[in-house]
């Protein structure tokens, strides 16, 4: 019986606030899915993650949907995780279809709470 060699590629996941970020280095098996890496690099640990929170929001959503993200369908509206903006070194992702690659870093992008746009109104009222 042949024995099947687990090839382990090199990634990092990456998330960041407007006073801290983190980079976690792992490595998972080649065809690791987007989501399943997030899971496994626990990056929320790095972070106080409260619901009521919205700057960590994001991270709470990952930390307690990752492990059902595979039972929804990609084009489910019910699945508020396909909602968060992910990409691979600035480049924004399909994280359901994306293959990952030796070192390729895992980008979380925060929600938006507000557009540029109505943050510049909003500024421009104070004055």
């Amino acid at each position: 019986m042949k024995e099947h060699k687990v090839i382990l590629i090199n990634i990092e996941v990456a998330f960041a606030l407007p006073d801290i970020q983190k980079i976690v280095a792992l490595q998972v098996p080649l065809n690791t899915p987007v989501y399943e890496a997030i899971k496994l690099s626990k990056i929320w640990e790095y972070f106080h993650t409260d619901a009521t929170n919205s700057t960590n929001h994001t991270l709470v959503l990952l930390r307690e949907n990752c492990d059902t993200v595979y039972a929804c369908s990609v084009d489910s509206d019910k699945n508020i995780v396909d909602k968060i903006p992910i990409g691979i070194f600035g480049k924004k992702i399909d994280p359901n279809t994306y293959i990952l690659q030796d070192k390729d870093r895992i980008e979380i992008y925060r929600l938006l709470t507000k557009t540029p746009n109505q943050k510049r109104l909003e500024r421009a009222k104070v004055k």
